[in-house]
Parts: structure tokens; sequence; C-alpha cells
């Protein structure tokens, strides 16, 4: 049970670092369009 219970957290966390990943792809996206003609 050990061994499922630290799987089901690791799968929590992986959860949650893929959707802050994917948060900050989407407005870095955002703010890379906003700021195209700064950076170039």
């Amino acid at each position: 049970m050990g061994k499922w219970s630290s799987l089901t957290d690791r799968a929590a966390v992986l959860a949650a670092l893929y959707g802050s990943i994917f948060s900050v792809r989407s407005t870095g996206s955002h703010l890379q369009s906003l700021h195209r003609g700064s950076i170039h």
C-alpha cells in the first residue's frame, strides 16, 4: 500500500507540475507575442 500511496502522490505532483508548465507556456507565448518587437 505504501508504494501505491507514493505513486498517487507522484501522480498528483506530476499533474500539478504539468498544469503549471502549460499555464506558464500559455502566458509565456502571450508575453512573447506582446513583447516580440522589443525582443527582436
